[in-house]
């Protein structure tokens, strides 16, 4: 998943569905830096 290409995906979506992108990718970000920090 390409940061580059979310953000091209998001702009025709309505503020709601941004949102809830945005919120989704916190979430999967948060998640994976734990995971680097458990497997370190």
């Amino acid at each position: 998943m390409e940061s580059g290409k979310l953000v091209g995906a998001v702009l025709p979506m309505s503020d709601k569905a941004q949102t809830q992108m945005r919120e989704s990718i916190e979430v999967i970000d948060y998640l994976l830096n734990q995971e680097r920090v458990v497997w370190m």
